[in-house]
């Protein structure tokens, strides 16, 4: 098999497996895993119970909705909601805000199990190869919206 076609194949399985993954993670949302033990957290059921009511989705509204939860620091607000996101998963998408901005791209990135690494289109890809080019592809941010849009509206419509 010649390295072209190895190439090709290579971008369509990533591309294939992104997708996937993408997909997946918006049926399911996004629940990230504990640093320690659930059964070693402090057991808050009015405040979980609390959060469980805020973040289930509302069946038919197409509107997203997005919230902050503030407080002091120490006080496991982190380990609250994620706790929360595991509890009601089917869409809840947690994406831990960096406090460096320019990082923010990266972390929803990882919120939605987008690889900036594996994702190539086979364009690009194919274009880089032949005509040696620099891959013109935007901020890690923008790169992350443009497929977060589109995912979205690809899951509103077979919903």
């Amino acid at each position: 098999m010649s390295p072209i076609v190895a190439g090709v194949c290579y971008v369509i399985y990533e591309q294939v497996k992104n997708d996937y993954e993408i997909k997946s993670t918006f049926q399911n949302g996004s629940c990230p895993n504990f640093k320690f033990k659930e059964e070693q957290l402090l057991e808050r059921k009015l405040l979980l119970n609390s959060l469980i009511t805020i973040l289930t989705p509302v069946a038919d509204k197409l509107v997203s909705s997005y919230f902050i939860v503030l407080g002091e620091h120490g006080v496991e607000k982190s380990t609250l909601i994620r706790q929360t996101a595991r509890t009601v998963c089917r869409g809840v998408i947690y994406v831990d805000v960096p406090s460096n901005v320019d990082k923010f791209g990266l972390a929803f990135a990882r919120a939605i199990k987008f690889d900036f690494k594996e994702h190539i289109r086979l364009s690009t890809w194919i274009e880089s190869k032949m005509f040696v080019s620099p891959s013109d592809e935007g901020t890690h941010y923008f790169q992350t919206k443009d497929f977060f849009e589109f995912y979205f509206v690809f899951f509103i419509s077979n919903a």
